[in-house]
Protein backbone atom coordinates (compact mmCIF):
# COMPACT_ATOMS: atom_id res chain seq x y z
CA UNK A 1 0.00 0.00 0.00
CA UNK A 2 1.07 3.43 -0.71
CA UNK A 3 2.48 5.19 2.36
CA UNK A 4 2.18 9.45 2.79
CA UNK A 5 1.42 11.44 -0.52
CA UNK A 6 4.52 10.69 -2.64
CA UNK A 7 5.29 14.15 -4.86
CA UNK A 8 3.55 14.07 -8.69
CA UNK A 9 6.04 11.94 -10.92
CA UNK A 10 6.87 9.40 -8.56
CA UNK A 11 6.79 5.69 -9.62
CA UNK A 12 4.49 3.57 -8.43
CA UNK A 13 3.81 -0.38 -8.74
CA UNK A 14 0.87 -2.06 -8.61
CA UNK A 15 0.46 -4.53 -5.73
CA UNK A 16 -2.54 -6.54 -7.33
CA UNK A 17 -4.67 -6.49 -10.32
CA UNK A 18 -6.25 -3.10 -10.98
CA UNK A 19 -8.62 -1.65 -13.77
CA UNK A 20 -7.32 -4.85 -15.86
CA UNK A 21 -3.44 -3.79 -14.94
CA UNK A 22 -0.79 -6.59 -14.10
CA UNK A 23 0.19 -6.67 -10.60
CA UNK A 24 3.83 -5.45 -10.59
CA UNK A 25 3.49 -2.98 -13.45
CA UNK A 26 4.72 0.46 -13.14
CA UNK A 27 2.93 3.38 -13.75
CA UNK A 28 3.72 7.54 -12.70
CA UNK A 29 2.02 9.06 -9.76
CA UNK A 30 -0.17 12.09 -11.00
CA UNK A 31 -2.02 13.49 -7.85
CA UNK A 32 -4.26 12.36 -5.24
CA UNK A 33 -8.33 12.74 -5.72
CA UNK A 34 -8.23 14.95 -2.88
CA UNK A 35 -5.81 15.97 0.26
CA UNK A 36 -5.79 13.02 2.63
CA UNK A 37 -4.48 13.83 6.16
CA UNK A 38 -4.71 9.93 7.45
CA UNK A 39 -3.41 6.88 5.02
CA UNK A 40 -6.67 5.05 4.64
CA UNK A 41 -7.02 2.18 2.07
CA UNK A 42 -9.25 3.35 0.32
CA UNK A 43 -7.60 6.72 -0.95
CA UNK A 44 -8.17 7.51 -4.64
CA UNK A 45 -4.99 8.48 -6.85
CA UNK A 46 -4.56 9.50 -10.44
CA UNK A 47 -1.38 7.21 -12.49
CA UNK A 48 -0.44 7.62 -15.91
CA UNK A 49 -0.30 4.22 -17.15
CA UNK A 50 0.70 3.58 -20.71
CA UNK A 51 -0.46 7.52 -21.91
CA UNK A 52 -3.42 6.63 -20.10
CA UNK A 53 -4.51 8.23 -16.69
CA UNK A 54 -6.67 5.79 -14.90
CA UNK A 55 -7.81 6.32 -10.75
CA UNK A 56 -6.45 3.55 -8.09
CA UNK A 57 -7.01 3.01 -4.57
CA UNK A 58 -4.38 3.84 -2.17
CA UNK A 59 -4.12 0.00 -1.57
CA UNK A 60 -3.46 -0.86 -5.15
CA UNK A 61 -0.25 0.54 -5.24
CA UNK A 62 2.97 1.27 -3.63
CA UNK A 63 5.89 3.20 -4.16
CA UNK A 64 8.33 1.37 -6.73
CA UNK A 65 11.85 1.00 -5.31
CA UNK A 66 15.04 0.36 -7.12
CA UNK A 67 15.79 -3.17 -8.38
CA UNK A 68 19.15 -2.77 -9.10
CA UNK A 69 21.35 -3.87 -5.80
CA UNK A 70 24.83 -3.38 -4.86
CA UNK A 71 27.44 -6.10 -4.69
Amino acid sequence: MLRNDPPPGTQVRFTSVARKVAAREVATLVRPLQKYYEDRSDDQFVVRYRGKEITVAREEIEEASSTSTAS
